[in-house]
């Protein structure tokens, strides 16, 4: 027997598609594109506000880059509980904390006065978005599309391209015009505003509106049909996550994300301060930074959509030599001036992108949906740690240096470890994780 429409799908057609035609779990995809607009950009716009705290509070690049480094440790190290919340109670349930945390400690971080406030403020701030960011977002879509989700993924993290190249911009002038406390006051509030609705109303599966993934019609439990069978199981196929941790592979891709990571984020929250180094003004570099977030909107979409058709590992280790050579672009903008900038944007930013997109599906495609959120969220604390280790160290070779030239060097090295590295993942071995996991 078919499971009744919910409240507000009273009319819906074949598959759970809606009077227009169009299935339900593409208004899912609109409503996590929104989150990561607004979550996203505001994650990237720490790279505007750098050097104005760092004048304003009196902070070295060093010091300064620790507390960024420490905050996003701490996004990490909260992947794996609001994974596990995901998993367990949906992803509305990260949702809506995540939403109020944001946006209420954005508000505060306009009112530090000095280092200990700001480690104090901008944790807790740090914490609450990675309840409104990858791993969540990357759970509910992966119940909602199973033959699609390649494409799903790919338009749902181009929210974040979006708003990088929206927000960035838009902070740069809020810096110019209001000063940077008032443009995080202004930042909070558009968190709360924009995106209390969405988490309220998204919905975590297809099952709670009497839906199927990808749209199709959901099959009766009782009417033998074997094709089907794995379909409505799928949602809990893959490995536990004693299983997955045991493996290889999570240990291979693990190291691969550190790796990758550490250049990422170097060059993320550096990029406007070497710009300006170079004596663009502050609008124009963060023009620049946002440039990224469109590139890489192609790289979301379109390393998506390759992965339904190709291997996935091969396809991340382009997106991590396209890094490479972006950030040898910028690295030339010294010589180079504005061509350099701009091969920079367009390979750094479609591979940075493309890396993003790539990452849940490459979780997803190794380990299945049983523990994904926990899964991934592991995975991306280990990322994080690299990318704290960027952050900080970038910060620290600037400071010892004068320069950003051995800073730059060494993202370049990494990028071709972690390209090496990414071809030698391979498929774990589902019977023998499950065998390890069960040894005391």
């Amino acid at each position: 027997m078919r499971l009744p429409a919910a409240n507000g799908m009273q009319g819906s057609g074949r598959g759970g598609t809606t009077r227009s035609g169009i299935f339900y779990g593409w208004r899912i995809v609109g409503g996590t594109f929104l989150i990561y607009f607004v979550s996203g950009g505001l994650f990237n716009t720490a790279t505007v506000f750098f050097k104005a705290l760092s004048a304003d509070l009196g902070l070295s690049r060093g010091e300064l880059s620790g507390v960024f480094s420490i905050g996003f440790l701490v996004a990490g190290a909260s992947t794996p509980f609001w994974g596990r919340i995901a998993d367990r109670h949906g992803a509305r349930a990260a949702f809506l904390p995540g939403v109020v945390l944001t946006g209420l400690l954005c508000i505060l971080i306009s009112r530090v006065t000095g280092l200990v406030s700001l480690y104090a403020v901008y944790l807790l701030f740090t914490f609450g978005t990675a309840g409104i960011s990858l791993v969540p977002i990357s759970v509910v879509i992966s119940n909602w599309f199973r033959e699609k989700r390649g494409r799903a993924m790919g338009i749902s993290y181009m929210g974040e391209g979006f708003g990088a190249l929206v927000l960035v911009p838009v902070a740069g002038l809020l810096l110019a015009s209001v000063g940077w406390r008032n443009a995080y006051v202004l930042s909070g509030l558009a968190v709360l505003l924009l995106l209390t609705p969405v988490a309220v109303w998204i919905k975590n599966r297809p099952a709670d509106l009497g839906l199927a993934p990808d749209g199709r019609d959901p099959s009766p439990p009782d009417s033998g049909d074997s094709a089907a069978a794995p379909a409505a199981a799928a949602g809990e196929t893959g490995f536990s996550r004693a299983e997955a941790v045991r493996t290889s592979t999570f240990r291979m891709v693990a190291v691969t994300w550190f790796v990758a990571m550490t250049p990422l984020m170097a060059v993320v929250l550096h990029q406007v301060p070497f710009l300006t180094d170079l004596g663009f003004s502050i609008e124009a570099a963060s023009l620049a930074a946002g440039a990224i977030g469109g590139a890489g909107i192609l790289g979301r979409l379109g390393f998506g959509l390759l992965s339904e058709r190709y291997p996935i590992c091969p396809i991340y280790a382009a997106c991590y030599a396209m890094m490479g050579a972006g950030i040898a672009s910028l690295w030339a903008t010294q010589s180079l001036g504005i061509p350099g900038l701009l091969l920079y944007v367009t390979f750094f930013g479609i591979a940075v992108g493309g890396a993003f997109a790539l990452a849940g599906l490459l979780a997803v495609d190794l380990f299945g949906l049983r523990a994904f959120g926990e899964i991934f969220g592991l995975l991306g604390l280990v990322a994080t740690a690299g990318g704290a280790i960027g952050v900080t160290g970038a910060g620290l070779l600037f400071d010892a240096a004068g320069s950003y030239d051995s800073v730059f060097a060494t993202c370049i090295a990494l990028c071709a470890v972690a390209t090496a590295l990414m071809l030698l993942v391979r498929r774990p071995d589902a019977d023998g994780a499950a065998r390890r996991a069960s040894q005391p």
